[in-house]
């Protein structure tokens, strides 16, 4: 039905306005109608899309084409990327159709909706960052390596080279700082512009500078300093991991650089500071991420499936020229609507702890097409609780290696209720023994003695 509606009124923004405001009819069998001719292996229309995919993906092949599941939503994405005029009055097209699309589904599914962004962009930390990223462009964090191979230990330390750089980017290192104490809100104008890895990257050699920053400082006996330097890096981490809205991108980002400017403090700065001057509260605070709750999570899933559904499906969906669309659009948004609608109310009302007895169920994808199915790889079948999970379990394993370093009990992680493990002659702390924490690949930390 939607494929003949789209192919009949290719031009018509009305005839596609009515998507997603009542869900889709259950398909039954019919004889005339090869794609209800279920079978153990697909429908027959199953059957030629893999063979055509398969045939497209052979290097040998005839056509010079991309197969369905690497190249659904290209011309979409091609359309935003062009300057031609035409090309981008047809994105705000189809721009505009799936939002409506997206608000017909909030109809149903009230409880996806997020909260609204009522920050002014000059007030939004991430919009502050994003501009200072395309202003001063990534090259101009990037420490050279003889300055990451000081900070990391490998070479002897350069006082003059550290300060040398720093006096060249000490404006920028000023503009960071002060975007580091506003507010931050994720929305769908800076999810995005986020697509790329410029800003992680940016953020990354952000951090890095402001270790090197923090080592300048306590060496030359600055300590308040160099605890400023670290907690401007601790306050654009949470702002990324605790902002509104957040998508898991915001999640990740903020905890991976946490843990790196964690790892730095401890080879390379604390245990340069004399043990007179040391005040181990207030580095942990500098550092500590707080722990989120399932129904943070949930919150991020939401965040998560107003991203795709704009920035991926709905208009790949929607595009007359998309190539290979999937024969039953409706059911696959569907599917995944409902699929996210559930899992965020699932966890709304859980605690880490309750996480073990309510394992992460994957997306059912059995009643869509083979290319509905593929779509469904990169939305509903990975494991995103997982790896926000690793997050959760990173930030407690910070928070152990600070209640060792104050003399503190070893206490135990938050999901699991298992110990960490503490090997005092290595003075390396790791996750607890078992299965379950094998699938996180988190490192051990190497405390510092001091």
């Amino acid at each position: 039905m939607f494929l003949a509606l789209l192919i009949s009124m290719r031009t018509s923004n009305a005839a596609l306005t009515n998507l997603g405001k009542v869900a889709p009819s259950p398909r039954g069998f019919s004889v005339t109608s090869p794609g209800t001719w279920q079978t153990p292996l697909g429908t027959p229309r199953d059957w030629v899309d893999q063979g055509k995919d398969q045939l497209t993906d052979w290097k040998y092949s005839p056509f010079g084409t991309t197969s369905f599941q690497s190249g659904f939503g290209q011309h979409w994405h091609e359309l935003r990327k062009s300057p031609n005029p035409a090309d981008q009055r047809e994105c705000l097209r189809l721009e505009a159709l799936a939002n409506q699309w997206r608000e017909n589904l909030l109809h149903r599914y009230p409880d996806l909706k997020s909260a609204p962004d009522t920050l002014p962009a000059s007030q939004n930390g991430i919009r502050r960052l994003l501009d200072l990223a395309a202003k001063s462009g990534i090259a101009s964090t990037t420490l050279t390596t003889p300055l990451v191979e000081q900070l990391s230990g490998r070479k002897p330390w350069d006082s003059a080279a550290a300060r040398l750089w720093l006096d060249h980017r000490k404006k920028l290192l000023e503009e960071v700082r002060s975007i580091s104490g506003i507010p931050a809100s994720m929305n769908e104008e800076l999810a995005k512009e986020w697509s790329g890895p410029n800003l992680t990257g940016f953020l990354r050699n952000c951090s890095d500078a402001l270790c090197l920053e923090a080592r300048y400082a306590v060496e030359q006996g600055d300590i308040a300093k160099g605890l400023e330097s670290i907690r401007t890096v601790g306050n654009l981490a949470r702002a990324l991991s605790e902002t509104r809205n957040p998508t898991l991108i915001c999640v990740f980002s903020g905890s991976t650089t946490m843990a790196r400017t964690r790892d730095i403090t401890f080879q390379s700065i604390l245990p340069r500071i004399p043990a007179d001057q040391l005040d181990l509260p207030a580095w942990e605070a500098a550092l500590q991420s707080k722990l989120q709750t399932p129904a943070e999570f949930s919150e991020c899933m939401k965040s998560e499936w107003t991203y795709y559904m704009l920035n991926y499906i709905l208009p790949a969906l929607a595009d007359p020229a998309e190539p290979n669309p999937p024969p039953d659009p409706e059911y696959l948004v569907e599917a995944y609507t409902r699929y996210v609608s559930d899992m965020a109310r699932d966890h709304a009302t859980l605690a880490l702890s309750d996480l073990p007895s309510h394992p992460w169920k994957p997306m059912v994808t059995s009643g869509l097409s083979w290319r509905s199915q593929q779509v469904c790889m990169y939305i509903g079948s990975i494991n995103f609780r997982m790896s926000w999970e690793r997050v959760q379990l990173r930030a407690s394993l910070t928070q152990a290696a600070f209640d060792i370093l104050q003399g503190k009990p070893i206490p135990n992680d938050p999901i699991y209720g298992r110990p960490y493990q503490w090997d005092p002659k290595t003075r390396e702390l790791w996750p607890p023994k078992g299965p379950e924490f094998e699938q996180y690949h988190i490192r051990p930390i190497k405390l510092p003695k001091l």
